[in-house]
């Protein structure tokens, strides 16, 4: 059966574990699924220093993949294939899904099957049948990065890629998805409909104008909504030249999403990295109590911090509709 072909082995590599120090094993894995190439390539010293987790490598990665010579819709340029048509699929809702409850790794399913396909040289109709095989099939709920976080918030969005990396692989073999995903009857279009859908962003000026050239770094390896309050943070503390042990009272106006899902309970008794990175309350108290916040802040003996865990009995949080005013009307 063509499921049974999608799933064959078509390559083997034998590797020798590395120990773990500080979160890092030394090594990441390269897979080039258009030539069956796997390679451990080493994390460098200075990829620890100068980037932040596995989004920061891997970014850093795909940017020396490619020269002056590579054009945009080569296949070594995987940055930018995804990246655009990602980003376009966010800028065609309005508002985005992640605002009425959907992860973005609903949108990876439709992107990565394409960025897949162009790797493993798929025609046209073999990859409109690998879109429909994982656009029907991977649709994930915003549930993996609100209340309590587990090991699914690190791993939605890879699931995703997965989903779409399988679907090439059965769309190659002759395998068959729904045509029209998008548009058509009970296609993404039709039922996520609490979003207004704009057609027209997904394909006007694609090849001439590049969304990843709007693209920054993290200023902190936490949760983009924490990055205003913990720059306030630090500006109130510096200017006023407030001792941390002095601090009675934090009140934070913040904007509704960021007093919601990054300030319910379980945020102010985070026991994982998963959690206190999304967690607005142990960022801020993290800020005060160490004036940064870095990657170290997450490690296990961090995370039982008796004067990081006292500070945050003191903070508070509330939404406050000027601030949601400040922001884009359409928020992703």
């Amino acid at each position: 059966m063509a499921t049974n072909t999608g799933y064959r082995v078509i390559s083997e590599m034998s590797y020798e574990p590395s120990p773990v120090n500080r979160g890092y094993a030394g090594q990441t894995l390269y897979v080039n699924i258009g030539t069956g190439e796997i390679e451990s390539r080493p994390v460098t010293q200075e990829m620890k220093d100068k980037f932040v987790g596995g989004r920061g490598f891997g970014l850093w990665r795909l940017w020396n993949a490619v020269n002056n010579d590579t054009k945009w819709d080569d296949p070594e340029n995987e940055i930018v294939i995804a990246y655009e048509l990602e980003m376009r699929m966010c800028l065609a809702a309005n508002p985005g899904i992640r605002e009425v409850g959907w992860h973005h790794a609903s949108l990876t399913q439709f992107v990565s099957p394409l960025v897949a396909g162009r790797l493993l040289g798929l025609t046209e109709d073999e990859m409109v049948a690998a879109v429909g095989i994982s656009g029907s099939s991977h649709f994930t709920l915003g549930g993996v990065v609100a209340g309590h976080l587990t090991n699914m918030k690190n791993t939605a969005d890879p699931m995703a890629t997965e989903a779409g990396v399988r679907a090439a692989m059965l769309a190659k073999t002759g395998y068959t998805g729904p045509v029209e995903v998008f548009e058509g009857k009970e296609g993404a279009f039709e039922v996520l409909n609490s979003v207004t859908w704009n057609s027209d962003a997904l394909l006007n000026g694609l090849g001439e104008e590049f969304l990843i050239t709007r693209c920054g770094y993290k200023a902190f390896p936490t949760e983009v909504l924490t990055h205003q309050p913990i720059t306030a943070t630090l500006e109130v503390m510096a200017e006023n030249e407030i001792d941390t042990h002095q601090v009675e009272k934090v009140l934070v106006r913040t904007t509704t999403r960021g007093a919601d899902i990054l300030s319910d309970p379980s945020k102010y008794k985070p026991t994982t990295k998963e959690t206190a990175d999304h967690s607005l309350p142990y960022c801020i108290a993290v800020t005060i109590a160490k004036g940064n916040v870095l990657p170290s802040d997450f490690e296990e003996a961090a995370l039982k911090d008796p004067f990081v865990w006292e500070l945050l009995s003191k903070i508070n949080v509330v939404a406050d509709p000027e601030i949601d005013a400040l922001f884009p009307k359409v928020k992703r």
